[in-house]
């Protein structure tokens, strides 16, 4: 019988669920019309009144030309 609860076991069960977790919410959302990606987006308009596109870019950890101007 295998041991199971060795720390590279726990650690990948964690993102396993992790994974799920986000998966789920993330489908739920999206059934009311919102994201996890847009709220994550909406959040960093909301801290900055004002933010160019290749700063929003930058915060959220996207090439400038991932950021569609219309989010803005």
């Amino acid at each position: 019988m295998a041991d199971h609860s060795g720390p590279e076991q726990v650690g990948l069960r964690y993102l396993s669920v992790a994974y799920r977790v986000r998966k789920v919410l993330d489908e739920q959302m999206i059934t009311s019309g919102l994201s996890l990606a847009r709220t994550k987006v909406l959040q960093v308009l909301e801290r900055n009144n004002s933010i160019r596109q290749a700063s929003l870019a930058q915060e959220l950890g996207f090439a400038q030309r991932s950021v569609p101007h219309y989010w803005l």
